[in-house]
């Protein structure tokens, strides 16, 4: 892996990822049990295009992270992941200059959590909740560890609720794309057309579903070049799906996304402490 640069669209399995509101109806399993679950097929495909670019900078990672060839980088990553038992999952990774990160892999089974590289900038650490539906929602927590393998590639293992390893590779173009408030400022439907969102000139974000939430918080972009927004909002009078109920769905979510500039839509994989919200819209 060591050395490789993929500058082309995200791969099928990375398309189907996404998307329909929260709750969606299919079972997963922890990575600790090493499922590779069907992605949602509604919604079709997330053709985010890649395109030239130049590298991004950001200081919240450490100050190994200038934007040069060195240290870990904020962007969009093609992500395998292995379980101890010997399972495997394809997935997409955002990064953020904020420290967050996410691994979606698809809309019930999903990564949220925290690194901050060290001093050199050729390791990392933080933490990891991997959040999936059953028969009812699940929450598995454990440590990160994480190693830079050089440019444009990471892995990293997880211990604690569950054990995990990952393979990373920055899809350079699409991380690369320019992004900014202004560009995002507009209103998004979600392709099953139950959920809408809009972004304002400030990064305000409000909108709602068709079971009667009503979301409320805002996006920020850590750098202008680099193509990863960080989203958060409320959700309040929230109606029950077939996964869950209104108390799972209300709370505060959080989540990383990315923008799709040929489509103009916006792609996020968020979450509260339960349940996953996923959403891709244009």
């Amino acid at each position: 892996m060591s050395g490789m640069v993929l500058s082309t669209r995200l791969p099928l399995v990375a398309s189907c990822l996404l998307i329909t509101a929260c709750g969606g109806g299919e079972n997963s399993q922890p990575l600790a049990d090493g499922s590779n679950p069907t992605a949602l097929a509604e919604g079709g495909t997330w053709s985010t295009p890649l395109v030239d670019g130049t590298n991004g900078s950001s200081d919240s990672l450490g100050s190994a992270n200038d934007g040069g060839d060195t240290g870990l980088r904020p962007g969009v990553y093609l992500t395998d992941i292995a379980s101890n038992t010997g399972g495997s999952d394809e997935a997409v990774t955002w990064i953020s200059g904020s420290g967050r990160f996410v691994t979606a892999i698809n809309a019930v089974n999903s990564v949220f959590g925290n690194v901050e590289a060290n001093s050199e900038g050729a390791q990392f650490s933080g933490s990891a909740a991997n959040l999936f539906y059953t028969n009812q929602w699940n929450r598995a927590e454990g440590s990160l560890s994480g190693i830079v393998e050089d440019s444009q590639s990471l892995s990293y293992s997880v211990s604690g609720d569950y054990n995990a390893s990952a393979a990373l590779i920055r899809l350079v173009d699409l991380s690369n794309e320019p992004i900014s408030l202004g560009i995002l400022s507009d209103s998004y439907l979600s392709f099953d057309q139950t959920t809408s969102f809009t972004i304002g000139s400030q990064g305000g974000l409000t909108g709602s579903d068709s079971t009667g939430c009503v979301f409320d918080g805002q996006i920020s972009i850590q750098s202008s070049n680099i193509n990863v927004f960080d989203v958060t909002f409320d959700a309040t009078n929230c109606g029950a799906t077939p996964t869950s109920s209104p108390s799972e769905r209300n709370g505060r979510y959080n989540g990383l996304g990315s923008y799709d500039s040929i489509n103009l839509r916006i792609s996020f994989m968020s979450a509260n402490s339960t349940v996953i919200l996923p959403f891709q819209g244009d």
